[in-house]
């Protein structure tokens, strides 16, 4: 009994989530970056996370996208997923520094989104 369960449980936490989330296209690799350089003493009010995506707008050079929440949580695409960004942002008019709001689909399976499709958000910005 207590295996099947465990395995009934295993395989529930494997489980992916289909779904769309909005919010900021950013350099996956910088924005870490920027938010593993705060101090241990920071809180959340004191890291300026919109600096941070607007320091890591993405450009032609980038190899690894992610978009921000509104709830400043990082979501990194796979590999179709990149190539799907670089594309977008090879069509956008991306000026350095300038929020890139999008809209992504997809499947969620941990932090890491397998895109289907990454389109300009309607109007948020």
């Amino acid at each position: 009994m207590t295996i099947r369960f465990t395995a009934l449980l295993f395989l529930a936490s494997t489980f992916c989530f289909a779904g769309t989330w909005s919010g900021v296209l950013v350099d996956s690799g910088c924005f870490r970056s920027e938010a593993n350089n705060v101090t241990k003493d920071a809180t959340p009010a004191r890291w300026d996370v919109n600096m941070a995506v607007r320091a890591c707008t993405p450009s032609a050079k980038t190899k690894h996208f992610g978009v921000v929440l509104p709830d400043s949580q990082l979501l990194t695409f796979n590999a179709a997923g990149n190539a799907s960004a670089a594309r977008f942002v090879a069509s956008a008019a991306v000026e350095k520094g300038k929020r890139l709001p999008i809209t992504v689909s997809g499947t969620l399976n941990k932090k890491v989104i397998d895109v289907g499709s990454v389109s300009a958000a309607g109007s948020a910005q």
